[in-house]
C-alpha cells in the first residue's frame, strides 16, 4: 500500500513514521535505512529529495551539508559526483 492509499484508508487511524528511515541502524535517508524501517514495520518512511547542480536527485534531510559533511553549501550547489565524494 502506498502513502496515499494508507492515509485514505478509514481503517488506518494512525501512521507510524520513520523520519529519515531507521537512521540509528543505517545512514539516514539511505536505501538501507529505508529498507530497515520497512522491515521493522513502520507504516511510512519520510525522506527529503533534493536536486543537485547537475539536475540529479539526492536523498538528504538537511537544506545544507553542514551537519552531515561539515561544509557550508547546499546540495543544489554540488553535482551528484561531488556529493558522493563527500562520504
Amino acid at each position: 500500500m502506498n502513502y496515499i492509499e494508507y492515509v485514505a484508508n478509514p481503517h488506518c487511524q494512525c501512521a507510524i513514521v520513520a523520519h529519515r528511515g531507521l537512521w540509528n541502524e543505517a545512514p539516514e535517508s539511505g536505501l538501507l535505512s529505508i529498507r530497515r524501517a520497512m522491515e521493522a514495520g513502520y507504516n511510512v518512511v519520510e525522506i527529503d529529495v533534493r536536486r543537485t547542480a547537475d539536475g540529479e536527485f539526492a536523498l538528504l534531510h538537511d537544506s545544507t551539508l553542514d551537519r552531515m559533511a561539515g561544509i557550508d553549501k547546499t546540495p543544489e550547489e554540488l553535482t551528484l559526483e561531488e556529493l558522493i565524494s563527500l562520504r
